[in-house]
């Protein structure tokens, strides 16, 4: 099984962020400021993947909507929604939902 995550965020900071952490542990990660870009990508390459961190509120889609991009792609992975917002409203793929900010522990922690 790949160890490659995918992580999806408007905010750069976060992106760099994420990417040094997980790289720091053993794992390979792609980012993406775009979630059209990751899907186009993750479609193409979706066999490498078994996680992606996506934040909620982007543009042009939601990370709700990029899950269920996803999902119709390749249904084995699992995407995690990580926002700064109070709350998603309605989750019918039932994804874990984690709100920023999170601590570095927390981060490793969810990939785990």
């Amino acid at each position: 099984m790949s160890q490659t995550i995918a992580v999806v965020d408007d905010e750069l900071d976060t992106l760099q962020l994420f990417k040094e952490v997980l790289k720091g542990t053993g794992y390979t990660v792609v980012t993406f400021n775009n979630p059209i870009l990751a899907i186009e990508y993750i479609k193409k390459y979706h066999e490498q993947f078994r996680l992606i961190l996506t934040d909620y509120r982007m543009e042009p889609i939601s990370g709700c909507e990029l899950a269920h991009k996803i999902n119709d792609i390749d249904k084995r992975i699992r995407v995690i929604i990580i926002t700064a917002l109070n709350s998603i409203g309605t989750n019918p793929l039932k994804l874990q939902v984690y709100y920023k900010p999170l601590s570095i522990k927390k981060l490793l922690d969810i990939v785990q």
